[in-house]
C-alpha cells in the first residue's frame, strides 16, 4: 500500500513538473530564464553576481604637530595599503599651517611665553578600493595611530588638488607691483 500510495504522489509530482515546464515555454522561457526580459525565475539576473563594490578616489588625510611622526606614519600608511593590495595612486604633502600659542600668567594679562606651532599635513590619495578592504585599512590604520596623529578619510575633491599646489611668493609680489604701477600696458596687449 505504501508503494502505491508513493507511486501517485510521484506521478502527480512529475504532471505538475511538467505542467509548469510546459506553460514556461508557452511564454517563451527556458528552465532558467525568460527570453523576452533576460530575467531569470527567480528574480532579476546580475552581471556579475561576484562583483565588489568600489569606492571612488579616497584622500586619507594626515594631520599631526610632529614632523618626524607624521612624516613616518604616512610612509607607514602607504605601504601598508600597497601591502594590502589596494592600489595607492599619489601622496603628498601640504603647506604647514602656523598658529601661535601665548600662554598668559594667573590673574593678570600679562603673556609669559609664547609658542610657534606648525600643524603639518600629508594625503594618501587611495584609487578604486574595494569596500571588503576599506574596513580592514581603517581599523589597520586606527590601531597604529600614533599619539598626537590625526586621520580623516575623504572622497577626493578640486579643493584637495588646489590645495597641494604651493603658491609662488615672488610671483604674487611682481603682481602685486604691476598692479600698483598701473597695471600691464595697453600697447603690449595690443600686439598680442
Amino acid at each position: 500500500m505504501l508503494s502505491r500510495v508513493s507511486r501517485v504522489c510521484t506521478r502527480k509530482a512529475v504532471l505538475h513538473i511538467s505542467f509548469v515546464k510546459s506553460t514556461l515555454e508557452g511564454l517563451g522561457c527556458t528552465s532558467r530564464s525568460c527570453s523576452t526580459t533576460g530575467e531569470s525565475i527567480f528574480g532579476p539576473s546580475f552581471e556579475d553576481e561576484n562583483a565588489i563594490p568600489e569606492y571612488d578616489t579616497i584622500n586619507i588625510n594626515i594631520k599631526g604637530y610632529d614632523f618626524a611622526v607624521l612624516e613616518k606614519y604616512a610612509r607607514y600608511v602607504h605601504n601598508t595599503a600597497e601591502n594590502i593590495g589596494i592600489n595607492v595612486t599619489n601622496s603628498w604633502p601640504v603647506l604647514p599651517q602656523a598658529s601661535l600659542v601665548q600662554r598668559i600668567k594667573q590673574r593678570s594679562n600679562l603673556v609669559e611665553a609664547e609658542y610657534n606651532l606648525s600643524l603639518y599635513e600629508r594625503v594618501v590619495q587611495v584609487d578604486k578600493l574595494p569596500s571588503t578592504l576599506a574596513t580592514i585599512l581603517l581599523d589597520v590604520i586606527q590601531t597604529s595611530l600614533p599619539e598626537g596623529i590625526q586621520f580623516t578619510m575623504k572622497y577626493h575633491t578640486q579643493l584637495a588638488d588646489i590645495s597641494r599646489y604651493i603658491p609662488d611668493r615672488e610671483l604674487k609680489e611682481l603682481e602685486a607691483q604691476l598692479t600698483d604701477l598701473g597695471g600691464p600696458s595697453e600697447d603690449r596687449k595690443k600686439r598680442r
